[in-house]
């Protein structure tokens, strides 16, 4: 910026460097600190008309950069939100499976004092909370843990 070139010459070749630097900036290879410093060291090569100008555009890089940043911050304090709600509507689907099941375990016991050690390791394999209220609800009307049993298979429970 300060070889032998003088008038609108040198002038040019700051804007072109400042130019330059906003195109590096916006790749984010260089920071809007370098830019300003180019600025300010081009105090007395640049109209002050144009350098006001040029300082404008600058400082809307800035405010560009502060905005983006914002945005992130904002949209990863959403993320970590929606996966503490998603987090926590999954820990009560697994509290209501595993509710439904002692609760079918302990009523099939209740009714029929002994469970076969197969109906209780299957009935703690069903994931589906709508199939253990509905294999419950078929249970309780059976006679017998055979009658369950078939019931079981009947609803396509395992």
């Amino acid at each position: 910026m300060y070889g032998k070139e003088t008038g609108e010459e040198r002038s040019g070749i700051v804007e072109q460097v400042v130019k330059f630097e906003t195109e590096l900036f916006h790749q984010q290879k260089i920071p809007s600190r370098l830019l300003a410093a180019t600025l300010i060291m081009a105090n007395k090569l640049i109209d002050k008309e144009r350098l006001k100008q040029m300082w404008e555009g600058i400082k809307m890089l800035d405010i560009i950069e502060i905005a983006r940043e914002k945005g992130m911050e904002e949209g990863l304090e959403k993320g970590l939100e929606k996966g503490k709600t998603l987090g926590l509507q999954e820990g009560k689907t697994l509290g209501t499976i595993e509710t439904a099941r002692e609760l079918l375990i302990d009523v099939l016991f209740e009714k029929f004092s002994n469970i076969p050690q197969g109906l209780s390791e299957q009935i703690k394999n069903i994931r589906n909370p709508e199939t253990l209220k509905r294999f419950l609800r078929h249970a309780v009307k059976c006679s017998t843990i055979q009658e369950v049993e078939t019931t079981a298979a009947r609803l396509s429970v395992f």
